[in-house]
């Protein structure tokens, strides 16, 4: 099973490509990942053929006629990109979603488990900090409180 954690800092080039860190590499033998505009934050959210394959399983679940169903199919799967990892591991971002991130050229890879994060450094600076006075506020615990 893919886990990705950690964070690692890297530059997107003129082309629009940055290096995926190689520990991230690691998770994703095909070589391909699939990138969508984040559901709940200011970044992209990033995840390998196994987990889109999960999020349509779930996806189709739904009721066929559903506004939860119909939202979920054109905000992920219509708006995923695929993104193929290059023989140097990289892989070209879009121009569409560094806009909806506000990407420059400092960029943050953030592992969250089954997927990660592409994030602007500045914004994920502010983002942790965020997290972590939520988490401390509410005296978050290992057992789940």
């Amino acid at each position: 099973m893919e886990l990705f954690v950690s964070t690692y800092r890297a530059k997107i080039d003129s082309n629009l490509r940055a290096s995926v860190p190689a520990a991230f590499r690691a998770c994703c033998p095909e070589l391909l990942v699939f990138a969508y505009c984040s559901l709940t934050h200011g970044c992209i959210t990033v995840c390998t053929p196994s987990k889109m394959q999960e999020m349509c399983a779930y996806i189709e679940s739904l009721d066929a006629f559903s506004t939860k169903r119909e939202a979920m199919e054109t905000i992920i799967l219509g708006g995923s990109e695929q993104l193929h990892i290059d023989a140097k591991g990289r892989i070209t971002l879009s121009e569409r979603l560094i806009e909806f991130a506000g990407i420059g050229t400092d960029i943050a890879f953030v592992g969250k488990g089954r997927t990660f994060e592409i994030w602007s450094v500045d914004k994920l600076a502010i983002h942790i900090a965020k997290a972590r006075e939520h988490v401390l506020s509410q005296k978050f615990t290992w057992e789940g409180n």
